[in-house]
């Protein structure tokens, strides 16, 4: 563990997160936004994002030394293991999404009265009701009030 990041703990953590959260994000928001997304889609992409993650982390173990001595390799596997985690982070996202709509339009759709209320695209006009009767005036000044303290944390900290 300590020859990922440099040996900082944090940048472990950190470099750990970014490859773990793209896909996992990426099946969360495709599932709630759009309906056509199937099992098949989001366990593929799943599993393409710990291939990813595998491959990657593999990559900076083994070239560790050499990043840190400053040498440069001229083959794939050493430029994939010095993309910046952060640029990582994104084409991961990007790659998961692309291969999750892939998936999903390239098998059968899901039983929509299986899901229904779980999408946008599922919701009905009783599903939208309920909704809005299951929060209340005080909810959404809390709601406010929390990220007003949130920000005011982080403003607070960054300076």
């Amino acid at each position: 563990m300590e020859r990922i990041g440099g040996g900082v703990m944090y940048q472990y953590l950190q470099n750990v997160q970014s490859y773990i959260a793209p896909p996992v994000t990426a099946v969360f928001l495709l599932g709630i936004i759009w309906k056509r997304v199937n099992a098949q889609a989001a366990i593929s992409t799943l599993i393409a994002g710990l291939a990813l993650l595998v491959l990657r982390l593999s990559s900076e173990i083994y070239y560790q030394a050499d990043i840190s001595a400053g040498a440069v390799h001229d083959n794939l596997m050493y430029g994939f293991a010095t993309i910046n985690f952060a640029h990582m982070a994104i084409f991961m996202f990007l790659f998961s999404v692309a291969l999750c709509i892939s998936i999903s339009l390239a098998t059968s759709p899901p039983d929509y009265k299986r899901i229904s209320g779980l999408s946008f695209g599922t919701l009905t006009k009783e599903h939208k009701f309920e909704n809005k009767g299951s929060y209340d005036t005080i909810d959404v000044v809390l709601s406010f009030v929390l990220v007003a303290i949130v920000v005011g944390i982080l403003m607070y900290f960054t300076n």
